[in-house]
């Protein structure tokens, strides 16, 4: 890192824009616009609030380099034993050091020719292999796909010999992963709408189209439909009919985000040895680019059709038949998931991995006598073991000195589920408070009981208690069960013991819901109905007045809430948002579909039914069909049947219900919510805060302070309030009056807790507070 001219020996480091320069510093004057055309990524990354302490582990990847580290005395610890694992990729063939053929090798740290003759080099192997190889056939053919399937300028590093016989959607998948095609058609950290807007200061983008063009018209489908003598499908009015829209491309384009280099390796010929310069394998994805919300198909469906869903994954997978493990050597740190990067540095953080007991047979089969397996494959079910039986599922395993990381199958989150449950992070000012499927792996215990104050201020998660291993996840209903001698409760902060994993989710005993922002053309965006603690808790990209991450969804008969005047918010009962987007409520209904096999065919099956389900089991009875097979729990077909049907040279199982989400508003009228700051206030101070819900908070003086507003109503009758605040000193009751009637006298607590705004909270706090129940329990009523 470089620093400005008088400043190398500042004990910290910010930008200070020189708008006027500075002669001593010799920093010439920069006009302002530089600043508001240049000060984004990447010329500048945010990295945390001025004034804040970050520690290295918690910086961007592109922060960690060895400058940034020697500077500021941040040392990795190295790996002492399980070895390390350098794989090549696929087709790659090590050096024969007996050849007596020698070429040169491109290195950052020398260079004896030319590129040019470098690249002759290669260009000449390639070119007297393709002419006089036996193989002739295979070459052609692999020359043929090479011209199709094209990396502009390195043509050649497209041509692969492997698939000149094989399936092209083996192809598609290969070039799909290539870090030359994502350069060639742009999509390389193709990032997200919803990571740019909360990354780079609310700036609205989309995802790069290229590619997502490009496959269909160019590698695939092309442009039209075609009939089976190649000749183009005509619409009534005798045009072609296209095979996919604008809109298809922009649905397929958010499903390209999120790619990126694979780190670089030593053992590898590259120019460039920079962690960015891995351009021989396969990219990885980036969880934090990737756009995270359905994206609809060509045939009226979406991406992740015939699936399975995650919920419906047995008990345990990881210790059922076909379930992988692949090796990671000595370090603990998964590949195909993501852990927090300090994960890696287990000795320095006591961080917890899940480790198996020697008697555990799933560590048997993983230790092989000694002879690790790159990729395991489980033959059979396998019996929990201790640690095992304890856990829903698991990320990494450590097995002697060596780590494995579990792959889970591939499945499905639906984006609308009923009773949901609120989650938050750590401490609840944190970025973080959303609704999640309580029947997912999706967060963590965090124990607190409600009633009791100094619980709701710190919740606590305790090793070989209330978790098992950093990073674990569980269920609700889980989390519910570890927290059995206390509860699940909106908290403030959380103790965990040892004070280590303070990354990730954790379940609460809220509930909450899923909305929907309707936009004029019918496309939707997801908005999580819960309880926020604090300003911008909520992520941008579920919250109600910052998210803009539209789909398209299909409508039945194509009506939807704003489609019309006739059908518009209003008599839908839904609230209209100031950029005129209407906001409902969502339900989920499942549904049989097939009550009769009489008729039914592949294509009836395949064009109906999208939910994947698990082959079945013990206590099912196999019926053959028309080209297909169902499988009952009973006599007739219901919920619990499952088809087995053929698609595409693949075996799949479905589900025979059909999940749809069905629009509501509100029983009355659209929620309505007054804070503070729109109050009448009597005997009392309105006081400016970043931490309230709304702008402000309401200091009460004496038992004489209220405030006070006014609430228009459609029509006379009984409707719901929701009544909300928020405290951190000493607790004081509140009442609820509506004209002049007090309707609720509330517990004493907050219903939700903040952080103290000014001071330091006192911890005197008068025991009848709890009306019977006190934060210890030598207090508490018979």
């Amino acid at each position: 890192m470089k620093f400005a001219e008088g400043w190398e020996g500042h004990p910290g480091w910010h930008l200070d824009y020189p708008f006027n320069g500075n002669a001593t510093r010799k920093i010439p004057k920069h006009p302002m616009n530089r600043w508001n055309t240049n000060a984004e990524a990447p010329n500048i990354e945010y990295i945390t609030r001025y004034g804040d302490n970050i520690t290295y582990r918690d910086l961007s990847n592109e922060l960690k380099t060895d400058a940034v580290a020697d500077y500021f005395g941040a040392v990795s610890n190295k790996v002492l034993e399980g070895g390390v694992v350098v794989c090549g990729s696929i087709s790659e063939v090590s050096n024969d050091p007996l050849s007596h053929e020698v070429f040169e090798v491109r290195s950052n740290e020398k260079v004896v020719t030319s590129s040019e003759w470098s690249n002759q080099q290669k260009t000449t192997v390639w070119v007297e292999t393709a002419l006089n190889s036996s193989d002739q056939l295979r070459q052609r053919m692999a020359w043929a796909l090479s011209q199709i399937v094209t990396v502009v300028p390195q043509n050649i590093d497209a041509f692969d010999l492997r698939h000149a016989f094989g399936n092209y959607r083996n192809i598609l998948s290969e070039i799909s992963y290539s870090p030359l095609m994502a350069e060639h058609l742009s999509y390389l950290k193709s990032k997200s709408h919803a990571y740019v807007y909360n990354s780079e200061n609310k700036r609205v983008s989309s995802a790069d189209e290229n590619f997502a063009r490009e496959i269909m018209q160019l590698f695939t489908i092309g442009l039209v439909k075609l009939n089976n003598d190649g000749t183009p499908v005509k619409d009534n009015e005798g045009k072609d009919v296209e095979v996919y829209s604008n809109e298809d491309i922009e649905s397929f384009a958010r499903a390209w985000t999120g790619f990126d280099r694979a780190a670089s390796r030593g053992n590898i010929e590259e120019a460039s040895t920079s962690s960015t310069g891995n351009r021989v394998d396969p990219m990885q994805i980036v969880p934090e680019y990737r756009d995270a919300f359905p994206k609809s198909s060509l045939n009226g469906g979406f991406i992740g059709d015939t699936y399975i869903l995650c919920e419906d994954l047995p008990d345990k997978p990881f210790l059922k038949t076909g379930a992988k493990f692949r090796l990671l050597g000595g370090s603990s740190a998964p590949e195909l998931m993501k852990d927090p990067s300090y994960f890696t540095q287990d000795g320095t953080y006591n961080i917890t991995r899940a480790e198996l007991d020697v008697s555990s047979p799933l560590y048997q089969r993983l230790m092989n006598g000694g002879n690790y397996e790159m990729n395991v494959v489980l033959e059979n079910d396998l019996p929990c073991y201790g640690i095992e039986c304890l856990v829903e599922t698991v990320r990494t395993v450590k097995v002697g000195s060596i780590y494995y990381e579990y792959i889970q199958p591939p499945c499905v989150q639906l984006a609308f589920f009923n009773n949901g449950k609120q989650i938050q992070a750590r401490d609840n000012w944190r970025q973080g408070q959303m609704c999640a499927n309580p029947s997912l792996s999706q967060a963590r215990a965090a124990c607190c009981r409600e009633e009791r104050y100094q619980e709701v201020r710190q919740a606590t998660m305790e090793l070989g208690k209330d978790y098992f291993y950093d990073g674990e996840r569980v269920s609700y209903s889980t989390a519910k069960d570890r927290c059995s001698d206390k509860d699940l409760c909106v908290y403030e902060s959380l103790a965990v013991r040892p004070d280590n994993d303070w990354k990730g989710y954790h379940w609460t005993n809220k509930d909450c819901g899923v909305n929907v922002k309707i936009n004029s053309e019918g496309y939707i965006a997801i908005v999580h109905d819960i309880d926020s603690s604090n300003s911008n808790t909520i992520p941008y990209h579920v919250e109600k007045d910052n998210t803009l991450n539209y789909f398209r969804v299909f409508w039945e008969n194509g009506s939807y809430p704003g489609s019309s005047e006739s059908n518009d918010c209003a008599s839908n009962n839904c609230q209209v948002l100031d950029d005129g987007a209407c906001l409902c409520k969502t339900t989920v209904t499942e549904d049989v579909v097939f009550h009769s096999v009489e008729g039914l065919s592949p294509s009836n099956i395949l064009s109906n039914l999208t939910i994947g389900s698990r082959p079945p089991g013990e206590g099912s009875t196999t019926f053959a069909g028309d080209g297909f097979q169902y499988h009952l729990m009973g006599s007739a077909l219901d919920e619990n049947t499952i088809f087995e049907a053929n698609t595409k040279g693949k075996t799949i199982f479905l589900k025979n219900i059909r999940s749809t989400v069905h629009i509501q508003g509100w029983e009355y009228m659209a929620p309505t919510i007054y804070e503070a700051e729109s109050a009448r206030i009597h005997n009392a101070t309105l006081i400016y805060e970043n931490s309230a819900s709304g702008n402000g908070l309401v200091d009460f003086g004496n038992d004489e302070s209220y405030v006070e507003w006014d609430v228009n109503v459609v029509d006379p009758g009984s409707y719901w309030i929701s009544f909300r605040y928020a405290l951190d000193s000493e607790p004081r009751p509140l009442s609820l009056i509506v004209n002049g009637e007090v309707m609720v006298q509330p517990a004493a607590n907050p219903t939700i807790p903040i952080v103290f705004y000014g001071g330091s909270p006192t911890d005197k706090y008068p025991l009848e507070r709890c009306a019977g129940d006190c934060d210890n329990d030598d207090h508490c009523a018979p």
